[in-house]
């Protein structure tokens, strides 16, 4: 099963970089927007996303927005975030159920930071340009879930295991908010939420059984159905993020925190 999905990722992958060869018509010229699109595909090829966003950001606007060269630039801020999809895809058996799904996407992103987060979300925007889920490409939504899903875990990793060791730091207490500042919280919450519209419009049967779990998740309680739908970080109340806070922070549903252990109704911040 595992196999099947791999190459389902890569037909879908190698869709999003080389179905858009029709524009390339002129790339003998190697100073047209065309040349320079396809040099920052081969250097994404080889995952130099650097170098294919620098090459990205100097082409004209009007070239820049065609929807097959949108989403090679949002794939190019993912993959510099952290995403790669043979790697999310082999390990989707991590996420067994949803209780563990936030501590194998912290364990996949070590090395995080800032930087690596505002990658992420800046191929959150891009993709967002096309619309709402419901009327996305299955391609566009399949790079927005899993780089979504990437955002989650480079966002877990980055406050609650800075020693890069796969386990919650010490010291690290969810209710402190300089250890884990509120926007942080609301870029999980959107990443999720994101993740799961995403999923649900792409129509590739990739990932069902997370999407399963963490649609049955977000059941639970009704506290925590906004974690499955809201996109828009202003979209959460304080409450809202209080209980994300707590999800995060649980031994149960979140990564854990020295500061509370059990279901996330016993980690609500003071």
């Amino acid at each position: 099963m595992k196999q099947h999905l791999i190459w389902l990722i890569l037909a879908s992958w190698c869709g999003i970089l080389s179905c858009s060869q029709n524009v390339l018509t002129d790339i003998a010229k190697k100073d047209t927007n065309e040349a320079v699109f396809y040099d920052a595909q081969t250097k994404i090829n080889k995952h130099n996303y650097t170098a294919a966003i620098d090459l990205l950001e100097t082409l004209d606007a009007v070239f820049l927005a065609r929807p097959e060269v949108a989403i090679i630039r949002a794939s190019a801020y993912s993959g510099r975030c952290g995403l790669d999809f043979v790697q999310f895809v082999d390990e989707l058996d991590n996420f067994s159920n949803a209780s563990n799904v936030f501590l194998p996407l912290m364990q996949m992103y070590p090395n995080a930071t800032d930087s690596k987060i505002a990658d992420c979300f800046e191929s959150e925007t891009i993709l967002k340009s096309f619309g709402d889920s419901d009327t996305r490409t299955a391609d566009q939504n399949v790079l927005m879930s899993f780089s979504s899903f990437t955002k989650v875990g480079t966002v877990l990793s980055r406050f609650a295991d800075t020693d890069n060791d796969g386990t919650v730091d010490a010291g690290f207490d969810h209710c402190d908010t300089n250890l884990l500042p509120d926007d942080a919280v609301r870029e999980v919450g959107t990443g999720i939420a994101l993740a799961v519209t995403s999923l649900s419009n792409a129509g590739s049967g990739l990932a069902d059984g997370v999407l399963t779990d963490i649609n049955n998740f977000c059941q639970l309680n009704p506290l925590l159905n906004i974690f499955c739908t809201a996109t828009v970080k202003t979209d959460f109340s304080a409450n809202e993020v209080t209980v994300l806070r707590a999800i995060i922070g649980s031994s149960d549903q979140g990564v854990g925190s020295n500061s509370c252990a059990g279901d996330f109704l016993n980690c609500i911040c003071p």
